[in-house]
């Protein structure tokens, strides 16, 4: 399902993380995190095809918002990691 990454919505979030985010970029992606302060929780890498380990209370952004079957989902990490991971697994934190 995730053989396809929506480039250019990498490339907002990336901006939007650098702060480069001007009126032409459209709205802003809101920001998630990872459920949990302590420990790691392993996330499928679907570009290096492996499972990665990602520190719990992580931040990123949601890339797409399609669950598959399994309720998963894609997202970037502030930690530049594309992970597929359990929606229940994430909290929204909002615009911050």
């Amino acid at each position: 399902m995730w053989d396809y990454v929506d480039k250019d919505k990498v490339k907002k979030i990336i901006k939007q993380i650098t702060g480069k985010v001007d009126d032409d970029h459209g709205e802003l992606i809101p920001m998630i995190a990872i459920k949990g302060t302590k420990g790691h929780i392993w996330c499928y890498h679907p570009t290096e095809k492996m499972f990665v380990r990602v520190k719990r209370g992580t931040m990123g952004y949601i890339i797409s918002d399609d669950a598959n079957e399994e309720d998963k989902l894609l997202i970037y990490t502030v930690t530049s990691q594309i992970v597929v991971i359990e929606k229940d697994k994430l909290v929204e934190l909002g615009f911050n």
